[in-house]
């Protein structure tokens, strides 16, 4: 998972903070985030490890929660950092946003990864249950 961490964080930052990357290579790097983000269903089973088996469900469903309220909190954020860092400026009618603008609300998702990559050292050690009854 740390490693999982530490390249999705490495992959955004390249892809949000690096001007002029090549279309090619941007391609790539968006291929290389579908391998970086396969630490994520990690947690699942490490988080079922931790409980007693009688407990397995309600521990998969409050991390499936989780989960997915990062999208509920991502998005809006996003959307909120835009609003604040935005000038003023319009553009046909709609909002004109500076490239710095998306950059800075962007910033969230390889922040999130970094955020990740420090909680892993918070997991404690493996005590995997012994037999599932």
């Amino acid at each position: 998972m740390m490693l999982s961490a530490i390249a999705s964080f490495a992959i955004n930052a390249s892809l949000i903070f690096i001007p002029g990357l090549p279309i090619f290579l941007s391609r790539v790097l968006l291929f290389l985030i579908g391998f970086a983000f396969s630490g994520q269903p990690l947690i699942f089973a490490v988080s079922c490890e931790r409980v007693p088996s009688h407990m397995v469900g309600t521990v998969t469903g409050v991390v499936n929660m989780v989960v997915m309220l990062g999208g509920v909190v991502l998005q809006p954020l996003v959307g909120i950092i835009l609003d604040w860092s935005w000038e003023g400026a319009y553009e046909n009618g709609a909002p004109a946003y500076s490239l710095l603008d998306y950059r800075l609300a962007l910033a969230t998702i390889p922040l999130g990864m970094l955020v990740s990559f420090f909680r892993t050292f918070l997991i404690p050690a493996n005590k995997a249950r012994q037999g599932l009854s």
